[in-house]
């Protein structure tokens, strides 16, 4: 059986060898390290015997997993021919969005007078607008009289919606910060994806400010790079595997 003393040689003998093997594992690795993402969903937040998990699986099951975006801002003449014009043009330009259920948009405009009924309907629900602006209170328009919402229906993130939550959520807020008044974006899951990314970007500034402490106390007590450069070389080296 090999001693321990004859393991140690043969590593010193080979240890620039390794250190190649290593370079070039790392090499490898990298790119396939950088494609790991986390489960972003509520259902991965508990354990799976979670009762309230369990509960909000069966409430799916019963009233379907919709999940819905709320685009908002204030507008004066909101009850005005050309108020109505705006926010339609605003929901339709919210629409075209990658991952949203076109279909299934609402906005208070649409509410009020739908565009697919015929004159006759229109007329009849117009005599009934201030009931039916009653109703929509809360939802599609505010109290105020000014503040209305668009309601965004998110397409299911699976196979055949390839489109990543967080682009969908960048391209919507960017619409809605050049929206003349502002806009201004939520819902459920854009606070679940906004809570992960903000995970990961504190997660990687920890990671980073760490890496820096650890590289000064070693020079401090070393006083050579050398010994600052490998462990913290073995360090992202081992990350870097362990993430491919």
């Amino acid at each position: 059986m090999m001693q321990l003393s004859e393991i140690v040689d043969r590593l010193l003998r080979n240890r620039f060898l390794l250190l190649v093997g290593a370079l070039l594992l790392t090499a490898v690795c990298w790119p396939i390290a950088g494609r790991l993402s986390f489960d972003q969903s509520i259902e991965s937040l508990y354990s799976p015997d979670d009762p309230y998990l369990n509960s909000y699986l069966e409430s799916k099951s019963w009233f379907g997993g919709d999940e819905f975006v709320l685009v908002a801002y204030t507008d004066p003449g909101l009850f005005t021919a050309e108020g109505f014009e705006r926010l339609r043009t605003f929901s339709s330009e919210l629409s075209s969005m990658p991952g949203i259920n076109s279909a299934a948009t609402q906005n208070l405009a649409d509410a009020l007078s739908p565009p697919e009924l015929n004159f006759f309907f229109r007329f009849l629900l117009r005599t009934q607008e201030k009931a039916l602006r009653e109703l929509l209170e809360g939802v599609l328009v505010g109290s105020d009289g000014e503040t209305t919402a668009i309601i965004l229906r998110l397409e299911p993130n699976n196979v055949s919606n390839p489109v990543p939550r967080g682009e969908t959520f960048a391209k919507i807020r960017r619409l809605a910060r050049k929206h003349s008044p502002r806009a201004y974006v939520v819902g459920e899951p854009v606070q679940v994806h906004d809570m992960f990314r903000y995970v990961e970007e504190d997660g990687a500034l920890l990671f980073r400010v760490s890496l820096i402490v650890l590289g000064l106390v070693i020079l401090f007590l070393f006083r050579s790079f050398r010994w600052v450069v490998l462990p913290l070389t073995v360090v992202i080296v081992t990350i870097v595997t362990t993430e491919a």
